[in-house]
C-alpha cells in the first residue's frame, strides 16, 4: 500500500522536515505515527497525498511512484485518499448533509448514488440526527465526526488523519479514535499522526515515531483490534 523508499524533504527555507525515510504500511492496517511538533509527522503525511513533494528517494502508494504522477494523474490518487485535519474545514454554509454530499458531486456521483453514500457514512460516523445542521450548531465533536463522513463518502481505500483530535476534550477524542479504528475495520488503511500518548497507549496497534525528521521507533504491525 505505502512504502518510503529512503525519502528526505528539505523545504526552501533550508529546514529538513524529513531524513532518510524508510517505511512501509500494509493495507487495512492502523498506524499511528508520533513524535514531537516539528518532528516530520505533518509533512510525512502532506507526501502522501502531493500537497508536497519529496526533496530525494520514492514514494509508493497504491502501486505508484507518486513523485513522478504527472498533474492529471495527482486528482486520481486524492480521491483514492480521504484527509481529515485538526481544524475540520467544513463549509460553514453548508448543512452536515451538504458538505458531505459536496466531494461527491464534484465527481459527478448520480443523486441517488449520493443519498445512499451519505447516509451510509452519515450512519456510520453516528453524525445522521444532525444531517440539517450547519457547522457553526455542532460541537466540536461532531464537526470532526462530519470531516471524517467527508473523508470517506468516496470510499478511499487510504485515510490520512493529521492531529484529529488536537483541539477535542478527552472523552471526545477517544470517541473519535474508536471511529477511526471501525473504519480501519472494513479494510480502509488508516494513519493517524498525534500527540496525544494516552490514546496511543490505549488503542494496540502500531506505532512510528519521529524525531528531527527521522524515525526513531516502530512497534511494527502490531494489533489491529481496539484496545480495552
Amino acid at each position: 500500500m505505502i512504502r518510503f523508499e529512503n525519502v528526505s524533504k528539505v523545504y526552501p527555507s533550508g529546514v529538513q522536515a524529513l531524513k532518510h525515510i524508510n517505511l512501509e504500511i500494509q493495507p487495512g492496517s492502523f498506524t499511528f505515527l508520533v513524535g514531537p511538533t516539528g518532528s516530520g509527522k505533518s509533512t510525512l503525511i502532506k507526501l502522501l497525498f502531493r500537497e508536497e513533494l519529496a526533496t530525494e528517494g520514492n514514494l509508493w502508494v497504491f502501486d505508484k511512484n507518486i513523485e513522478l504522477l504527472s498533474p492529471s494523474e495527482v486528482p486520481r490518487l486524492r480521491q483514492q485518499t480521504g484527509v481529515v485535519f485538526q481544524d475540520f474545514k467544513l463549509l460553514p454554509q453548508k448543512t452536515v448533509w451538504e458538505n458531505v454530499a459536496f466531494v461527491l458531486d464534484i465527481l459527478g456521483i448520480p443523486k441517488a448514488e449520493q443519498k445512499k453514500r451519505v447516509q451510509g457514512v452519515l450512519e456510520l460516523t453516528g453524525i445522521l440526527h444532525a444531517k440539517d445542521f450547519y457547522p457553526r450548531q455542532l460541537s466540536g465533536g461532531e464537526q470532526q465526526r462530519v470531516s471524517v463522513a467527508r473523508a470517506i463518502v468516496n470510499k478511499p481505500p487510504l485515510l490520512l488523519a493529521d492531529e484529529p483530535t488536537g483541539n477535542l476534550d478527552p472523552d471526545t477524542t477517544w470517541g473519535i479514535m474508536k471511529l477511526l479504528a471501525k473504519i480501519c475495520k472494513t479494510g480502509t488503511t488508516v494513519l493517524v499522526s498525534t500527540h496525544n500518548h494516552s490514546v496511543v497507549e490505549r488503542m494496540k496497534h502500531r506505532t512510528v515515531k519521529l524525531d528531527t525528521g527521522s524515525i526513531v521507533a516502530d512497534s511494527g504491525q502490531g494489533v489491529r483490534t481496539l484496545g480495552k
